[in-house]
């Protein structure tokens, strides 16, 4: 399983699956400490991280393959049986993790795509800010609390909810492609 997650939902569902056995590979910008500060400390266990800068495979990602980051990233895609990634609707990065690309270097990948609003909408570029998801949810005015709404929520549901929903959906995508050969997007 490749890991390219940055934020916490993401870097939460590969560790759930990471906990159940999937051998997980975080690929991380080089320089960057293995052991981050933040959650990562516990999010990144079990994982094996390695060294990509992804920013460079995506500046050779359409150059024929030869060698570099471009290659190597698509030689771990050609490998791999699930990437979960967590870039914004609007970064960049999302022409790396294009799914006709990522299907056509491996028909058998699960590709799981996490972000706070989708990749549609007006609010696909808002940032994945727990209490901005809740209060536009709703969540927060229907709060019951000591004083009137809004009442403020301690647990991060949307991130645990988005990473917990991510590991289920991978899963049923795995268990399908066992039957039918085939990946999918997530």
């Amino acid at each position: 399983m490749l890991d390219l997650s940055s934020g916490p939902a993401a870097a939460l569902a590969t560790m759930f699956l990471s906990d159940q056995g999937a051998r997980v590979v975080h690929l991380i910008a080089p320089g960057t400490q293995h052991l981050r500060a933040g959650g990562f400390i516990v999010w990144d266990r079990g994982k094996t991280c390695v060294g990509l800068d992804l920013e460079r495979a995506l500046e050779g990602i359409d150059a024929p393959a030869s060698s570099g980051a471009p290659a190597d990233f698509l030689r771990l895609v050609a490998g791999a049986d699930v990437l979960v990634e967590d870039f914004a609707p609007s970064s960049p990065l999302q022409r790396l993790i294009e799914w006709t690309r990522l299907k056509h270097h491996n028909p058998r990948l699960v590709s799981c795509s996490i972000t706070a609003y989708g990749k549609r909408g007006p609010w696909k570029d808002e940032p994945p800010i727990d209490d901005l998801v809740l209060a536009r949810t709703g969540l927060l005015a229907g709060m019951p609390g000591f004083r009137p709404a809004p009442v403020h929520v301690v647990h991060p549901l949307p991130t645990v909810g988005a990473a917990l929903f991510a590991a289920i959906g991978i899963a049923g995508a795995l268990f399908s492609r066992e039957t039918t050969g085939r990946g999918r997007r997530v």
